[in-house]
């Protein structure tokens, strides 16, 4: 019997801008496991601009905090699920058991383009102390940083 989720991380503090997430353009957050557990889904505040593609997938990886490294687990989310008005979306995730420390969620939808793309929601007054806000203009080969930013995040295990 798996045992109900709950929160373990996360930052649930404003969703006043957001960062166009499309094509070789991903977003990036990284977060502090306090403690281990199986991870079971990801949540995220998500809106469109435009008219993404048909077919278009909101992938969501679970990285190690060097963002540059190999999927630990994946989940993705069709964009006609996400929709143009900002919506809290729950993206399920492999199972992947986490260790104390710090991870990365990695956001890309590689069929967008820069007039229609997925929008995450991020606030500009890096409410969350445990981790930052990255982003990536060559598919995650290289990422920077906004020391005054954070992403609308949760993640979700047992």
């Amino acid at each position: 019997c798996i045992p109900p989720s709950s929160l373990q991380a996360g930052n649930t503090a404003g969703t006043s801008v957001y960062s166009a997430t499309y094509g070789t353009r991903w977003t990036g957050q990284t977060f502090l496991a306090s403690n281990s557990f199986t991870l079971t889904n990801i949540k995220l505040k998500l809106d469109t601009n435009g008219v993404p593609p048909v077919g278009c997938m909101v992938e969501v990886a679970l990285r190690d905090s060097t963002l540059t490294g190999l999927d630990l687990s994946l989940g993705s989310v069709s964009c006609d699920l996400v929709p143009d008005a900002t919506t809290l979306i729950e993206i399920p995730m492999q199972p992947y058991t986490l260790s104390s420390g710090t991870y990365s969620i990695v956001i890309r939808e590689p069929l967008a383009d820069s007039g229609n793309f997925i929008s995450v929601r991020i606030s500009n007054n890096n409410p969350y102390n445990n981790g930052q806000y990255y982003t990536s203009g060559d598919s995650g080969a290289s990422w920077g940083w906004d020391t005054t930013k954070d992403a609308y995040f949760e993640v979700w295990g047992y």
